[in-house]
């Protein structure tokens, strides 16, 4: 995905959703901005990535130690998600919120 990606797109949503992207660049600040432009005044923007510094838990948790181990240097995790509400306290919650496996960061764009 290119830095100009959107540079053209002259449209707003009232709903921009980056759903298991950001995870795949180096740096996704450029593109975080864009999104945010995209959205209309009053527009909600929903962002959800990976957490990798939580990748190693749940192989642990399983007591799958060789993959716990390589997950230290993963970016990546595959495998299902969790209960949505069980997420969604930790992630009220810490030490919790750093172990969650997403980051999910929801805006509102300010009306002009």
């Amino acid at each position: 995905m290119g830095d100009d990606t959107w540079a053209g797109l002259a449209d707003q949503f009232a709903d921009v959703l980056c759903h298991g992207v950001l995870g795949y660049l180096e740096r996704p600040e450029r593109l975080v901005d864009q999104l945010c432009r995209c959205a209309a005044p009053g527009g909600i923007v929903s962002i959800m990535t990976g957490n990798a510094n939580a990748m190693a838990v749940r192989p642990a948790l399983e007591r799958r130690w060789e993959d716990a181990l390589a997950s230290f240097d993963a970016r990546h995790e595959t495998g299902v998600l969790g209960a949505a509400e069980v997420e969604l306290e930790a992630g009220r919650r810490d030490p919790y919120r750093r172990l969650s496996r997403v980051f999910h960061l929801v805006g509102r764009r300010e009306t002009d």
